[in-house]
């Protein structure tokens, strides 16, 4: 889905491009599926390293058996941990799917179309800030001195004057 077109303003937070997801909301599902197994087992391994350890107190079993247990619960844990990290890279790339608007702007070239595949990197719109826009200009080499002791510069397009605040002069 491919929402905004040339030409058009959006603001923050408008939907520009609408990715299929459905890969990414699977692999989200299935690492959810797979931290919900591991906090059974978790218990699990907590209730069988309690009985380890009641059970060493009357020396019918080996503090080999009580490391063990042990060893298995520190173990499922930290798969817990990994699978919440997991979890949030894939809520994180689920988030990417829906392309919105940093800023107020006009959309001045689009490059997506319908169907075509897009990977990360890949340029799908041109945006213009209105907010705050930046004017670039290539000016001779014996006007800038003069652009940079100006008072007050200012830029005229289609009649208007618009004031500029000059930033940098780049050789």
């Amino acid at each position: 889905l491919v929402a905004a077109r040339v030409g058009d303003r959006v603001a923050a937070g408008d939907l520009l491009v609408g990715l299929d997801c459905r890969t990414h909301v699977a692999r989200l599902a299935a690492a959810r599926a797979t931290l919900e197994d591991t906090a059974a087992r978790i218990t699990l391994a907590s209730s069988q390293l309690a009985r380890a350890q009641d059970l060493k107190t009357t020396s019918a079993v080996s503090a080999e058996v009580v490391d063990q247990r042990r060893t298995e619960l520190d173990s499922l844990r930290a798969q817990r941990v990994a699978q919440q990290q997991a979890i949030m890279q894939a809520e994180l790339d689920v988030e990417r799917c829906e392309i919105r608007a940093p800023f107020v702007a006009v959309v001045t070239e689009r490059h997506a179309q319908l169907g075509e595949l897009a990977s990360p990197g890949t340029v799908l719109l041109r945006l213009v800030a209105l907010e705050h826009p930046e004017l670039s200009a290539d000016v001779r080499e014996d006007h800038a001195a003069s652009l940079e002791q100006a008072a007050a510069p200012r830029f005229r397009y289609q009649g208007r004057d618009y004031p500029v605040r000059l930033r940098t002069v780049l050789p």
